[in-house]
């Protein structure tokens, strides 16, 4: 009873560990920024505090004999050092700006390394002392002491491993799932402390209730752990996790990149290990040949390791009939992504990690001389450590960099087939079977090396986007850049990072990414000093070159690569970078913002969508805060919010967050309703039209303006969405996103939630930001433009049974704005459009998508005639589609052809339309007239 007990304990204190490892990486973020640097000080400093732990803390322990009451004690430690930590990070930030201004830039990356490593070594040193410690206990009033020690003791330890190893599985989840959401970042670093005080409350308990009295002292070793051992099991900790580090960058790219997923690749890699342990915990125990077992094992796990390259090669045919099966189609949106992202990593994963958690167990008995439990498990788990801190530094730093994915999965998976090769030139078998051996593993590395050099690449990204024009792999993620052809038939490229469409070339990304630089230098008076954060294809950074009167413009990034593929996009960044007022910086934007002393006059960002894990970092009221010190006056910060990515919740948080900082504050439309500009000010904001038109009439912005429908004041000034007011009553019932509760990350959206109503038919005046003369009826006219622009862009996101309010608005549209070049490009009108339409029809002539936006093209363009044939087509297939049947309709209306509209108005409404569309047609057959 009394073990069940304690690996309940250990159970639970595995739980609080991989909680406090989320906390603190988190907040490390916070001072340091989103980088790899901050992930890999917390991973390093945990594992290597963990090694520490454990070698020093088994030696102690097997002189000890109180053993309970000292594991007491380390859970003490750990639980009030560990709340210490989680309320003390958060506010080491002026110290990270202290190293960072006063010191050569040399130096202020090692300093600020070891600063936050050592304070992180001493919690993760007292977890590592708590499996030696434990195992020592059972080992020592075991009651079977007269068995072969080296059994015994790998059974206790692959017991407490597992046991601890599943208790980081559930904290982890429990932590992204629901607590950190509920209750924030601070408040659950508490809680996973409390868990500590917890077990050790329950120690004592349990210890007082049964008399415990000890274990008796052991002897020192005269034995330790060959070191071919040591050697073996320190370079098998570097394959563990150097290949969660490779199989985290690939699987992203199927699964996206939110928070969850890394949560569930974490849980998915970790239940694999905890699951090998357990379950062959017993074989491995009684085994008469555990070098046999250790040579069979390191053997599959480099086979499958090289598997796992086949597997992600062919993971997306199989999600594919995975998400077509009757019963997948029932799950809610959400459990849909959580089958599709926990599918994928198991697939890749699990087959491999399970042999990982078989190893332990092997490793601990092969190198047990002995009853010295504390020292044979505590050495034996701290190289394991040491190699997996270094597996992890050295996968994210230089092999990806230096290798690549694939060729990096080739090289950790021959080092496991060293391994087992090593294991096999130690057992004792006959020479001709262990030739036998190593042929079969030189013929699975020469199968290998005849493999396509670009297998994953060309089942990952080019497989989604056609070739690539770049392709880059870096320390913080995989960049590509993609050609391809938009709905209108006009080639584009697109830059994608870590698998994600980030953006690109396309005239959507080119409307909003040009605002961000345009408002903010229009909107200030005189702005001489700019700072753009997050770079993307340069887009933003030339609108922001076009304003002469800017001096200099520092552009921050944290990828190599992204700085590499930005001349890709000369077309549309006319290639600012070669500008000499523009000053690269490769850093994380907040952290940049953290450790420099400059003002600006413009700070505008364009981050990767929210939901990307991190990036919440850039959205929250904290950071507007730094923000707003770099200020200088007058000065403008400018956000991008895409709505259409974020539930309402969310974008009330965002917006929450912004103005609670910046206390005039007004939301201008990028594109469409969907792409929307927060611009924000500690002083009066206000647009001089005048002003406004001379820079208008740059010869360097005439074209982008063109291109963008922004051709004269009156266009701009119609983008105008809402003042401070209403963006104060919007969101007063509203918590603002802040650092310690970054909601938005764990917000699962399955489709766009855009707060219509609110946005597009309640729009504000301009009138009280606007300085000048400017024509009102001009501005009306632009102004209703832009409302229905938005308004059609929002019920483009809708169902098909939203289709016919769409194409009415469309119809409104083309009537008072003809030949615009933003309407053309929105409703799919251009000429390239139709060519592309009737391409698609002529190969594929079921193809129901395309035969509607062919009629919406006639439909757009006048051609009644024309789109009346392919609306009847369309109705030929799908009889039961009211919406087919109206749309008929209002061409025969529009020809004048009243009775015949009516007739089919009144067929339309046979076919039980929803409510909308039932009153639009009772509406139309009481009183039908020709339209014009």
């Amino acid at each position: 009873m009394m073990k069940k007990w304690l690996l309940a304990c250990f159970f639970i204190s595995g739980a609080s560990a991989l909680t406090y490892e989320i906390i603190w990486t988190r907040m490390l973020g916070w001072v340091f920024g989103t980088t790899i640097f901050a992930i890999s000080t917390a991973v390093t400093a945990f594992m290597v505090g963990l090694a520490i732990g454990s070698f020093a803390g088994g030696r102690w322990m097997d002189r000890q004999r109180q053993i309970l009451l000292v594991y007491s004690g380390i859970e003490i430690g750990c639980g009030v050092i560990g709340i210490l930590m989680t309320w003390i990070l958060p506010h080491l930030s002026p110290l990270s700006i202290l190293l960072s201004r006063h010191l050569p830039e040399s130096w202020t990356l090692a300093l600020r390394f070891v600063l936050f490593f050592g304070i992180l070594l001493i919690p993760t040193s007292l977890m590592g002392a708590t499996l030696p410690t434990l195992a020592r206990y059972l080992a020592g009033s075991d009651e079977d002491r007269g068995a072969d020690p080296a059994k015994v003791i790998s059974r206790i330890t692959a017991s407490l491993y597992g046991w601890n190893t599943f208790g980081g599985v559930v904290g982890a989840l429990a932590a992204d799932f629901f607590l950190i959401p509920k209750f924030g970042l601070s408040a659950v670093g508490t809680l996973a402390g409390l868990g500590n005080l917890f077990v050790a409350a329950l120690i004592l308990a349990l210890r007082y209730a049964k008399g415990d009295r000890g274990v008796t002292p052991e002897p020192k070793s005269e034995e330790p752990p060959p070191r071919w051992l040591l050697l073996s099991f320190f370079l098998s900790g570097f394959c563990a996790l150097a290949y969660e580090v490779l199989w985290t960058r690939v699987l992203v790219f199927f699964v996206g990149s939110e928070i969850f997923v890394f949560s569930i690749i974490l849980a998915v890699f970790l239940s694999g290990i905890a699951l090998g342990a357990w379950v062959c915990h017993s074989f491995i125990t009684t085994h008469p040949r555990p070098l046999a077992l250790l040579a069979t094992a390191q053997g599959l796990l480099g086979v499958f390791g090289i598997l796992s390259i086949v597997a992600i090669g062919t993971l997306e045919p199989i999600l594919s009939a995975i998400s077509k099966t009757p019963r997948f189609q029932f799950f809610s949106p959400f459990l849909q992504y959580m089958t599709v992202l926990a599918g994928s990593s198991i697939i890749v994963m699990l087959p491999a990690t399970f042999i990982m958690g078989m190893t332990f167990p092997i490793y601990v008995r092969l190198g047990t001389r002995g009853w010295r439990t504390g020292e044979s498990v505590g050495t034996l788990y701290a190289y394991n450590t040491i190699g997996s801190a270094l597996g992890s530094l050295v996968a994210g730093f230089l092999l990806l960099p230096f290798l690549g994915l694939q060729r990096s999965l080739v090289l950790v998976a021959a080092i496991n087939l060293v391994l087992a090769g090593q294991a096999v030139l130690k057992t004792p078998i006959p020479m001709l079977k262990k030739i036998a051996t190593f042929a079969l593993m030189l013929f699975i590395l020469s199968a290998v090396g005849i493999a396509p050099k670009n297998y994953l690449l060309a089942h990952t990204y080019e497989k989604h986007y056609g070739p690539l024009l770049f392709f880059s792999e870096d320390i913080e993620g995989t960049v590509a850049v993609a050609k391809e052809t938009d709905y209108n038939r006009m080639s584009f490229k697109r830059l994608v990072v870590n698998g994600f469409s980030m953006s690109g070339s396309d005239y959507t990304s080119q409307r909003y990414m040009r605002l961000l630089g345009f408002l903010p230098s229009w909107l200030h008076p005189s702005p001489h000093k700019a700072l753009l954060i997050a770079l993307g294809t340069g887009t933003t950074l030339s609108a922001l070159a076009a304003d002469p009167n800017i001096s200099q413009i520092d552009s921050v990034d944290l990828s190599r690569s992204i700085r590499k593929a930005v001349p890709l996009f000369a077309e549309v960044n006319h290639q600012a970078w070669l500008d000499p007022r523009v000053h690269f910086v490769l850093d994380d934007g907040r952290h940049f913002l953290l450790s420099k002393d400059e003002k600006y006059d413009i700070i505008t960002f364009e981050p990767p969508p929210p939901r990307n894990a991190g990036v919440v970092n850039l959205y929250t009221q904290d950071y507007y805060r730094i923000c707003k010190a770099h200020l200088n006056a007058h000065g403008i910060v400018c956000q991008w919010l895409p709505v259409y990515q974020l539930s309402r919740a969310d974008t009330r948080a965002c917006i929450k967050a912004f103005i609670n900082v910046f206390p005039y504050s007004t939301l201008w439309s990028g594109f469409a309703n969907t792409n929307l500009c927060l611009i924000g000010s500690i002083d009066p904001l206000a647009i001089n039209v005048e002003s406004l038109r001379k820079k208008m009439a740059n010869p360097t912005m005439v074209s982008d303006l063109h291109r963008m429908g922004l051709e004269t004041p009156e266009s701009v000034l119609s983008s105008f969405l809402k003042n401070d007011a209403s963006l104060r009553k919007y969101t007063q019932e509203v918590q603002p996103l802040t650092d310690d509760h970054p909601e938005l990350e764990y917000s699962f959206v399955s489709g766009p939630d855009i707060d219509e109503d609110w946005l597009f038919k309640k729009r504000d005046s301009v009138a009280d930001l606007a300085i000048g003369t400017y024509n009102l009826k001009l501005l009306h006219q632009t102004k209703t433009f832009e409302s229905l622009m938005e308004e059609f862009g929002a019920y483009y996101f809708k169902d098909a049974s939203k289709a016919w309010q769409m194409e009415l608005v469309g119809d409104r549209i083309v009537q008072i704005a003809p030949g615009n070049s933003y309407a053309d490009y929105l409703l799919g009108t251009t000429n390239g459009a139709l060519i592309l339409l009737n391409e698609q029809l002529l190969k594929n002539q079921s193809n129901d998508e395309a035969l509607l936006s062919r009629a919406r093209w006639f439909r757009f363009h006048g051609k009644w005639n024309d789109a009346e044939k392919d609306y009847l087509a369309y109705a030929r297939r799908h009889p039961e589609s009211s919406y087919a049947l109206f749309s008929v309709g209002v061409a025969e209306q529009f020809k004048g052809n009243s009775n015949e509209a009516l007739q089919w108005y009144k067929a339309a409404l046979q076919h039980k339309p929803d409510l909308q569309l039932r009153t639009e047609l009772e509406n139309r057959t009481r009183s039908v007239t020709p339209l014009q």
